[in-house]
């Protein structure tokens, strides 16, 4: 108050009288931008609260998500290589087959030879 009565210049007291209405009004514009502002503070908060949770509501569900996908990753996978061990065996069991027969056929041939020979 005395610095701004200071820069006005009031030169006696009668003046100084006469410009409190004035500082007045302007304290309570003051006062009331300011409690504008707290408002709008507290608004902000309360939307950066709701936020949060939302980010840690979709943090909770993209690890659910992903822990999901992980597990029907796995399981695919693992019927994948079942499929393939079984389809080893199954060629394994049909080389097996072929060169048995392969090797009937080379000995039949032998005993046609050896017998029309």
């Amino acid at each position: 108050l005395q610095s701004w009565m200071h820069q006005s210049g009031p030169t006696d007291i009668g003046d100084s009288l006469s410009l409190l209405p004035e500082l007045l009004s302007s304290l309570e514009r003051s006062h009331g931008a300011l409690g504008q502002a707290c408002r709008n503070l507290k608004d902000l908060n309360q939307e950066n609260q709701e936020i949060k949770q939302r980010m840690v509501e979709c943090s909770s569900r993209l690890e659910e998500t992903t822990a999901f996908a992980e597990n029907r990753i796995q399981g695919v996978l693992s019927s994948l290589e079942q499929e393939l061990n079984a389809l080893r065996g199954r060629q394994r069991e049909m080389s097996s087959q072929i060169i048995q027969t392969a090797g009937r056929l080379i000995s039949s041939n032998r005993q046609d030879h050896t017998s029309t020979g």
